[in-house]
């Protein structure tokens, strides 16, 4: 358990965001990339100390701000938003596209796009809503930051009442040795008290082994007599 924590807190403290190499604001960028509608312009955050499975698993409940439709397509992994109601993007519904890659040893890059109906948000196109698109995916990565801050919480929590129940465990033997040791106490000191007794009953039947030797004397000298 504590080895368990241990490298999860390595990855938890790793987890910020990777700055990108263009159009960068706040680790988000923009390429053109393949996916299930075709090669669309993308936004994509990378975010370290994360893995991808539980990046996706995340993603899925954030998208439940968008108040849309999600669903994922296991064989792709591609996660789908239907009719997403973002009003700070569009005044009707929109439809949210999201993959995950693995970069490397705990880093994950979120690519994510935003379809208006025909176009897809790009900073060229439509600057004040890709200026949104960046700060919801940074608010994202803070919120795969916190959830997993929340996990490590639960697992520190749970590494304590673990070692509460072994102490608590620990301190029962110690009543139980203890105990023992009185009733040792107790069994030495009767058994003292029954050698005390012993030696005064040995004395005594030597006291009375003596006197019974002088009248086997008396006796033999009597018998003597009629030889």
């Amino acid at each position: 358990m504590k080895k368990m924590i241990m490298l999860f807190l390595m990855g938890t403290s790793s987890l910020t965001l990777a700055l990108g190499q263009d159009s960068n604001v706040g680790g988000v960028t923009e390429q053109t990339r393949f996916m299930s509608q075709g090669e669309h312009n993308a936004f994509a955050i990378t975010i370290e100390g994360a893995d991808l499975k539980g990046t996706a698993s995340y993603w899925e409940n954030y998208a439940k701000e968008f108040k849309g439709k999600t669903k994922t397509d296991r064989k792709t992994g591609e996660v789908f938003t239907d009719n997403a109601k973002m009003p700070d993007l569009s005044a009707n519904t929109i439809d949210i596209y999201a993959r995950f890659a693995e970069e490397g040893q705990n880093q994950v890059t979120v690519f994510s796009w935003f379809d208006l109906g025909g176009a897809y948000i790009d900073s060229e196109l439509h600057p004040e809503k890709s200026e949104r698109v960046r700060t919801i995916l940074t608010e994202f990565a803070r919120f795969v930051a916190k959830n997993q801050a929340e996990v490590l919480v639960e697992l520190q929590q749970k590494a304590l009442k673990d070692l509460e129940r072994d102490f608590q465990k620990l301190e029962k033997e110690n009543r139980q040795f203890h105990k023992k040791i009185d009733e040792a106490k107790a069994l030495i000191a009767e058994m003292e008290s029954e050698i005390q007794q012993n030696l005064e009953l040995q004395a005594a039947k030597g006291d009375e082994m003596e006197n019974q030797n002088l009248a086997l004397d008396e006796a033999k000298k009597e018998l003597s007599l009629y030889k």
